[in-house]
Order: C-alpha cells, then structure tokens, then sequence
C-alpha cells in the first residue's frame, strides 16, 4: 500500500475527480438537493472553492478598494491577491472540468496582466509629473496591450478546444 501512496505522489498512479453523485449516502443526495447549485462544478476534494472564489473577489472589490481608495498600492495589493489564488488554483484544479480550470486559470492570468497595466498607468502619471515634456504613447501602448492581452485569454481556450475537434474528427460539430 505504501508503494501505491508513493506512485499516487509521483503522479504515476492517477485517480478521477470524485463528482457529486450520490453514490455516499443520503448525507451527500441532501447535501447536493440543497447546496448542489454551489457545488456540482467542484470535485468533492473542493467542495468549498466557491467560498474561495467569494473571499478572493472580495478581497479585491471591497477589502483593497476601502483600506487604499485608488493608490499604487491597491494595485500591488490586487496583483499579490491574485498571484496567490493564481498558485491556489493551480495546485488544487477544484473543477471537475479540466477546461473550465484551464479557463479559470487564463481568466487570472488575463486578470494579473490587466491590474499590471493599470500599475504601469500609475507609473506612467508619475513619470510625466516629473518630466512634463515626455509624450503620451506610454498610456496608450499600455491601453493596447492590455486590450490584447485580455482580447487573448479570451479566444485563448476557445479556439484550442476549436482545433482540438478538428484535429481529431477531421470536422467541427457546432451542435
């Protein structure tokens, strides 16, 4: 058995995601009749990830916004945030779909790039206080770049699972 835990750790031994189905008892067909909405998109071992979720976007609009009102430092506040959950999610893959972590995961990417670019704003303002003379093409290729970066993450999946089907069917089925 020891040697089983061991080939588990190493990842040579692989086990599915437990779902919510019922197979427990009636503790789990209760608990899936009542908190089923929050829960059938986690694995069992996950089952608490909403709450995760709720904490993070709460730290971000609430937390970071009342204690620093618009400074530098709720941007580097919202970058260390989401760098955390980032690593978080990483580790745990809570979802039961494998492309919905995979989403899940370029949604904080695209979401750390996008609070960079609004830190690189700030940088920015502060460099032209201090040089009145320089242009405006910082701002605007930060605007870009995080129009692209967001444009990106978006297609990003989509268009894998687009020429994955391809790829293995030799046709696409929009059904």
């Amino acid at each position: 058995m020891e040697i089983a835990f061991r080939l588990r750790k190493q990842g040579v031994i692989t086990e599915p995601a437990l779902e919510w189905d019922g197979s427990l008892g009636p503790e789990e067909e209760i608990v899936i009749e009542r908190l089923g909405f929050l829960l059938n998109a986690y694995t069992v071992q996950a089952w608490y990830w909403e709450i995760v979720e709720m904490f993070r976007k709460l730290i971000l609009t609430v937390a970071l916004a009342a204690l620093y009102k618009g400074e530098p430092a709720q941007l580097a506040g919202s970058l260390l945030t989401i760098f955390i959950f980032l690593v978080l999610h990483m580790l745990l893959k809570p979802f039961l779909n494998q492309g919905l972590n995979i989403f899940q995961r370029l949604a904080l990417i695209s979401q750390w790039l996008t609070v960079f670019g609004g830190l690189m704003f700030v940088v920015t303002d502060l460099l032209a206080l201090q040089n009145p003379e320089t242009d405006e093409n910082g701002k605007t290729i930060m605007s870009f770049f995080i129009a692209i970066v967001n444009a990106i993450s978006t297609s990003l999946y989509p268009m894998y699972k687009f020429f994955n089907a391809w790829s293995e069917k030799g046709e696409i089925d929009f059904n």
